[in-house]
């Protein structure tokens, strides 16, 4: 978790993205990647992943997208076996999580609940699907409570 690399990386693509779009006043979402699934500390890589992604994107002033907190509050609510659900290997997101990415996204475009949005992708079903609507908006809720987060999540 090199914090100057990301930084860097996150500045070249917010330079890029409104140099190159027609609309100057896009909204650009930071999505927070989440903390492996076999790391040594899982809780401070996650608070590591989340401070340095709350740092660049008030520093480039684009919202956050807290991702990798959604995993987190499985994790923290439900135990390691249903976080380890959420991966494909000890990286990659599984079809759940990343209907779980969606829903997260929906939280902060629309500053309302994806509670009872329909679709659901092919893997999971309508139970799977309405319990990742709820982890996703428990989790923007949970961050709205943080002031220092909070205004991160509606750039």
């Amino acid at each position: 978790i090199e914090y100057e690399a990301f930084d860097k990386g996150v500045k070249a693509w917010v330079k890029y993205i409104r140099k190159e779009t027609d609309n100057k006043k896009a909204r650009i979402i930071l999505a927070e990647n989440w903390a492996y699934v076999d790391s040594e500390n899982y809780e401070k890589d996650r608070r590591t992943l989340l401070e340095n992604y709350a740092k660049v994107a008030k520093k480039y002033k684009v919202s956050l997208c807290p991702i990798g907190e959604a995993y987190a509050l499985i994790y923290a609510s439900e135990g390691e076996a249903a976080k380890n659900e959420l991966y494909t290997d000890n990286r990659h997101p599984s079809v759940k999580a990343t209907y779980l990415a969606v829903c997260c996204e929906y939280c902060i475009i629309y500053n309302e609940s994806p509670i009872g949005v329909m679709w659901h992708p092919e893997g999971i079903c309508d139970k799977e699907a309405l319990h990742m609507q709820e982890i996703a908006w428990n989790t923007y809720q949970n961050l709205l409570k943080d002031k220092k987060i909070a205004k991160l999540l509606k750039k």
